[in-house]
């Protein structure tokens, strides 16, 4: 992982309080969501073990694709177009995936701290024992 799981954790917090607070249906609080905060989310932020996950929440909504003119010009984001069509149940189920994810990110972070605090302690031993105390 060369990203930063710290920041995808604030991320997620804060998509997931723009979910249960925000006004409109699923789907436009999914918008929302996105925009204003997943959106900066990058792939190498999640370790490889919760990255399909995230990748799965972005490919469902991005499913469809930009809608654009026949001169190239976009008249609506691949996200907002995705979500226009998508049914609540669906959005709901996104929604679902997105408290899942950052729970399992908020675990895979206390574990990375505590090895890491564990990790002096361990080289002590090591060391004690290699000098036959």
């Amino acid at each position: 992982m060369n990203g930063d799981a710290g920041y995808a954790l604030k991320k997620l917090d804060l998509a997931i309080l723009l979910l249960a607070t925000g006004r409109g249906d699923v789907r436009s609080r999914l918008l929302n969501a996105f925009h204003a905060e997943l959106a900066v989310v990058q792939d190498s932020d999640f370790p490889d073990n919760l990255r399909p996950d995230w990748l799965w929440i972005k490919q469902c909504l991005t499913r469809k694709g930009p809608r654009v003119r026949e001169d190239g010009t976009v008249l609506m984001g691949a996200v907002q177009n995705t979500l226009y069509t998508m049914h609540n149940k669906t959005g709901s189920r996104i929604s679902e995936r997105l408290i899942d994810l950052k729970d399992k990110l908020e675990g895979y972070l206390i574990d990375e701290q505590k090895n890491s605090l564990n990790q002096p302690l361990q080289l002590a031993v090591r060391r004690r024992r290699a000098r036959g105390s």
